[in-house]
């Protein structure tokens, strides 16, 4: 069973990493690129189509890690959910709203607010693949 979980775990965690380079580097600096009057179309567009990749990845990334803290208590899976809690704070604290936001008041410079805070969590999840890595050697 823990093997599996493992494989989740890595499996979304990749998944993660993959898709916040993506959108911090290629999909987020479009936004600058859209007309004002598409922007909060755009902004909508965006969450429905990011949602169905990101949500069910994030939660198999939370539970599977959780199950692994729980049951094997190593210093690798204690860090990376302290990593992970602080991705999910940013994200529901400022992204979120970020992204509220340019459905309500669409702004070019809200749209640089949401490119630059975003590097947080590209940081975070970054760190958190190469932990990974290093202490499994993936």
């Amino acid at each position: 069973m823990i093997d599996l979980i493992f494989q989740l775990y890595v499996i979304s965690s990749f998944w993660m990493v993959v898709t916040i380079l993506f959108v911090q580097l290629v999909h987020y600096p479009l936004f600058q690129l859209v007309d004002m009057y598409a922007l909060k179309a755009f902004s909508l567009d965006h969450q429905r189509r990011i949602s169905w990749m990101v949500v069910p990845a994030m939660i198999c990334e939370f539970l599977s890690l959780f199950y692994l803290m729980i049951s094997l208590k190593t210093v690798l899976f204690y860090l990376s959910f302290a990593v992970l809690v602080l991705i999910w704070l940013i994200t529901f604290t400022v992204q979120v709203p970020i992204h509220q936001k340019l459905i309500t008041r669409p702004s070019k410079e809200l749209t640089l607010v949401l490119v630059n805070s975003n590097w947080y969590r590209t940081f975070l999840w970054c760190l958190k693949g190469i932990l990974l890595i290093v202490y499994y050697g993936i």
